[in-house]
Parts: C-alpha cells; sequence; structure tokens
C-alpha cells in the first residue's frame, strides 16, 4: 500500500471530522459530489464543507448545489465580513449544512467556529 501524508505528521484531526478524499476526472466530480451528498444528508447531524480552489469555483458549486434542492453556502475572499460571518454562523446552527469555501477563506475560519459544532 501507498501512504500519503497531507500536512505534518505530529498534528492530529480532531475524531469527530471524518475526511473524505476522492481522485477522479474533472467530469466525474460533480455526480460523485451529488452521491456524497445523498449519503450525508441521510444522516441526522452531517455537516459538510467543501474546499475549492478559486472563488468563482465557490459560487459555480454553490449554484449547482442548491439546483439540486440542497442549502449550501459559499465564503471567499470576495464576501465581505458581514456575509462570511452570518455564513459560518448560519453553518454553525444547521444540523446538515453544506458550506463551500476556497483554502484561503479557511485560513480565516479560526477554531472558534469549529468547536461547538459536532462534524462527523
Amino acid at each position: 500500500y501507498i501512504q500519503i501524508n497531507i500536512g505534518s505528521l505530529n498534528l492530529a484531526a480532531n475524531e469527530n471530522i471524518l475526511q473524505i478524499i476522492d481522485c477522479c476526472e474533472e467530469y466525474e466530480k460533480e455526480n460523485r459530489l451529488f452521491k456524497l451528498l445523498e449519503q450525508i444528508s441521510s444522516q441526522n447531524d452531517g455537516k459538510t464543507i467543501i474546499f475549492v480552489e478559486t472563488k468563482r469555483k465557490v459560487d459555480k458549486i454553490v449554484n449547482v448545489i442548491r439546483r439540486q434542492g440542497w442549502r449550501a453556502d459559499g465564503i471567499h475572499g470576495d464576501k465581505s465580513q458581514k456575509d462570511r460571518d452570518y455564513v459560518l454562523n448560519t453553518f454553525r446552527r444547521s444540523t446538515n449544512g453544506i458550506l463551500v469555501a476556497t483554502d484561503v477563506a479557511s485560513r480565516g475560519l479560526g477554531e472558534k467556529y469549529w468547536v461547538h459544532s459536532r462534524i462527523r
């Protein structure tokens, strides 16, 4: 087998967070995303964070997810701080929230937003 390390070996991820890494071709991503969202939405308390590369991709994926009937919000560097705070607070209070974010936006999330959320 092959071991792949992402990040530091000295850090441990929160045990309540399930990370799914799905390697696929670009044309397969949307269908695989919907299958994962269906699986997650069947659970009682399953929050989802989707990290994407660009601000434009955040907006595109949020729109695609909403068209399929799920509630989703996105954050990225072009959103105002007021909008980001609103989205994060909504996500924190929801039981099955979907948040789409750029990695740049994720760096500013801070531990305070996740401490009280059970993400699994």
